[in-house]
């Protein structure tokens, strides 16, 4: 089986190699001899590029997604924080790649994939990345890379990613030298920095400022542009709300505790959601709720409030930044949104990464309390999700029957919206978002 373009990296990936990090990989298959090998998941978890684990909550239990999708899960946990992401390149020609070994990590899980799914059922040339939050923006990390190109097909972008990697060798550098000084490490003696134990390490880089994350070093990631992988079909998008009940204090109503907030932020009556969309966009208030409920008539009122951007040109959880320079780039496109809530928590439930991942991975029967009350709809709308996915995996595309779902494009602004009534709708919240964005007074 032919390398293609990992060859020149071969070497330098074992190099740099960790010898656990594929310590409890993850791995679910519905079928160890399947008739034909089966498309591939490899999930990469959030936590940003510092925290998380394969399955480090238990609706990320791969089981049922293998087994409804016909799919192969391959769930990888590799370096995180200092121990993945500390630049000491400038110190060393042995530490040479550290800055980006976190990444690396990830391209060598890819490449045991390649070389050994198929003992598993797994189809080596079908391979979907599939990452969520941090998870996310290491997909788009590995778009990047010269050494991860042939290893995957498509990717899955969940509420995370960027077109670009900013973080530079100026910074992860930086960070290098203020941890060592804080370590009172010479860089002379930089070697000492392998016997400084991990918490103290961790703390001292973090304190150093800088974050953890790759590193554009013009090899390993030579631009940061993921426009090198134009050819992958990608599907990206979030969830209704996103981080905004945390971000937005003006608009969140004022309660004692969480409990009390969530109880009742999205029952307010629509006086009070007026009144916090004043505190906002003053005489716009009005104009901008009758848009919202154009875009969501089935929600209530108080869910203005909170629906996140996805549609902003620059941040984070936005996939327009993601799909529009990749569009331009000749790559094909599906943009999402899960706006199904929990009835448990009066439809508080469309946050980051809880709103949506138990529908991705088929896992509703996880958390019935949750879903209480609209049992029959959370299981329909999962089945949908991760049929969604899987279907992508198998095919590149993720319509399914009764559930076209086209490319989407900035011109027709094709969205699937997952819902009690689920469909692709066209430019139908854009008005709301860009009205609300205008028309900001604070």
């Amino acid at each position: 089986m032919s390398h293609g373009p990992l060859d020149m990296f071969s070497n330098i990936i074992q190099m740099v190699a960790c010898e656990d990090r594929l310590y409890r990989m993850q791995i679910k298959t519905p079928d160890m001899e399947p008739e034909e090998l089966l498309p591939v998941i490899f999930w990469m978890h959030g936590g940003g590029f510092t925290t998380g684990a394969s399955m480090d909550r238990t609706f990320l239990h791969g089981g049922n997604m293998a087994r409804t999708g016909n799919v192969v899960f391959v769930g990888i946990n590799h370096r995180l924080n200092v121990l993945g992401f500390l630049d000491l390149s400038q110190y060393s020609d042995e530490f040479r790649y550290s800055g980006n070994v976190g990444m690396l990590d990830l391209v060598f899980g890819l490449e045991w994939v390649r070389e050994n799914i198929e003992q598993f059922g797994g189809d080596p040339d079908n391979i979907t990345t599939v990452g969520q939050s941090g998870g996310a923006s290491k997909a788009t990390a590995l778009m990047a890379m010269p050494a991860a190109e042939g290893l995957f097909h498509q990717a899955v972008l969940l509420s995370g990613g960027s077109h670009q990697i900013t973080r530079t060798t100026e910074t992860s550098q930086g960070q290098a030298t203020s941890t060592l000084e804080i370590l009172g490490i010479d860089p002379e003696d930089v070697y000492d920095i392998l016997d400084v134990p991990f918490d103290t390490l961790l703390a001292a880089a973090t304190e150093a400022g800088g974050g953890f994350g790759p590193v554009v070093d013009g090899y390993i990631i030579p631009t940061g542009s993921i426009e090198m992988s134009s050819h992958v079909p990608v599907m990206a998008g979030t969830v209704f709300s996103e981080m905004t009940t945390n971000t937005s204090p003006k608009v969140m109503p004022l309660h004692p505790d969480r409990e009390s907030f969530i109880a009742t932020y999205l029952s307010l009556p629509t006086e009070q959601v007026l009144e916090r969309l004043a505190a906002t966009h003053g005489d716009n208030a009005e104009r901008l709720l009758e848009l919202f409920r154009e875009a969501y008539p089935d929600h209530p009122d108080g869910a203005a409030l909170y629906v996140h951007d996805r549609n902003a040109p620059a941040g984070n959880f936005r996939p327009f930044s993601i799909l529009g320079p990749h569009n331009d780039a000749g790559g094909t496109s599906f943009m999402y949104i899960q706006a199904f809530s929990y009835p448990a928590f009066e439809s508080i439930g469309f946050i980051h990464t809880l709103g949506d991942l138990p529908f991705w991975f088929n896992n509703v029967e996880i958390i019935p309390v949750l879903v209480a009350g609209q049992e029959l709809e959370a299981f329909y709308i999962a089945d949908l999700m991760s049929g969604a996915l899987t279907r992508f995996a198998h095919t590149g595309n993720p319509s399914q029957p009764g559930y076209e779902w086209e490319p989407w494009t900035a011109e027709n602004g094709a969205v699937m919206v997952f819902d009690v009534e689920s469909g692709v709708r066209h430019h139908h919240d854009d008005e709301f978002l860009r009205f609300r964005r205008e028309n900001r007074i604070d």
